[in-house]
């Protein structure tokens, strides 16, 4: 997808009430330009889908994971321009999945 995603993985995604089942995250390209075709649809993505929580698609990079026993934390570290060798890297969302699979924005 060459973009960021994060969303819970629910056992039917045409009910709003079915349980959670698990947690998504979905990784940018590091290198590779991502679509803007995909950009132009996230809005539509987020308002069919509430099982999405997050998504960034058009900045590249990479996710931080920190896994711990009790808690495993995402944070997205992102790049504005890749052409350039020494531009700032910004962490644009972070998140936490604790014991139990309960998702929150950090």
């Amino acid at each position: 997808m060459h973009s960021s995603w994060v969303g819970t993985l629910a056992e039917d995604f045409d009910d709003p009430a079915a349980k959670v089942v698990g947690v998504e995250f979905v990784g940018p390209a590091v290198s590779t330009t991502p679509s803007s075709s995909l950009a132009a649809i996230e809005p539509t993505n987020h308002a069919n889908s509430p099982h999405l929580r997050w998504s960034e698609t058009r900045r590249q990079g990479w996710v931080l994971h920190d896994v711990r026993p009790d808690e495993w934390r995402s944070d997205y570290r992102l790049v504005d321009d890749v052409t350039i060798p020494d531009a700032p890297v910004t962490t644009a969302s972070s998140w936490v999945v604790r014991h139990g699979g309960k998702l929150n924005e950090a």
